[in-house]
């Protein structure tokens, strides 16, 4: 199943998405720049949080 199929993403899936390194994807975790769930020890975000979180950054670069 690919990433984007999924409804949660981890911080695995993040990293993997991006290319961003494992402290700035928690960076932007604890900053709230990207919404996350804490489900026990794990810390998931919406895929559609994270799509928007990418329209945003191309919104600021044009």
């Amino acid at each position: 199943m690919n990433t984007l199929e999924k409804d949660l993403m981890t911080v695995d899936d993040l990293i993997e998405q991006t290319g961003l390194g494992r402290t700035k994807i928690n960076d932007l975790l604890k900053r709230g720049e990207l919404a996350s769930l804490k489900v026990g020890a794990r810390r998931l975000v919406r895929t559609s949080v994270y799509v928007e979180w990418l329209d945003s950054l191309e919104s600021k670069n044009n």
